[in-house]
């Protein structure tokens, strides 16, 4: 891993930057009334699949832009 990738990934991916949440904080931005609806827990589930997606194309990114940098 070259100093810039380094770098990015700190930077960009480091978990202090990223916006993950716990069950319990994503079901309080609900308003009360729809807390305890069994599709939060499914929304949620499609949240961090989507993050993890997300995460995994900066990755990627970082690393193509670094062989670029080599070139």
């Amino acid at each position: 891993m070259t100093t810039e990738e380094s770098v990015l990934n700190s930077f960009l991916l480091n978990s202090e930057l990223t916006d993950n949440l716990t069950l319990k904080q994503f079901i309080n931005l609900f308003p009360i009334a729809y807390r305890k609806n069994s599709l939060i827990k499914t929304l949620y589930r499609e949240f961090q699949l989507e993050r993890n997606r997300i995460r995994e194309t900066i990755k990627d990114n970082i690393v193509e832009e670094c062989k670029k940098l080599e070139q």
